[in-house]
């Protein structure tokens, strides 16, 4: 008889973060207080996260805050920004 053992995976913690679904434009309007990282946004916008940093520097896109290394947008900001570029 042999001994069948199920077989763990470990994920590491970008791994994890990739699986995750991605939150929806109503998820950011339903949590205005609520950050979002940079490679969220791109996702969302379904651009590269180079694109959005060019934008950035070129003043077309809100600022990010930083926290430690990561850079994170306000959703309250990001909900703004989206409103009048579609008005």
């Amino acid at each position: 008889m042999t001994n069948k053992t199920p077989l763990t995976v470990n994920t590491t913690p970008a791994e994890k973060v990739a699986s995750e679904p991605i939150p929806t434009f109503t998820d950011l309007a339903n949590n205005p207080k609520g950050i979002t990282s940079r490679s969220t946004v791109a996702k969302l916008l379904e651009i590269h996260v180079l694109t959005l940093t060019r934008w950035i520097k070129a003043g077309k896109f809100v600022k990010p805050i930083t926290i430690g290394n990561a850079h994170y947008f306000r959703n309250s900001e990001l909900i703004d920004y989206l409103d009048n570029k579609t008005a």
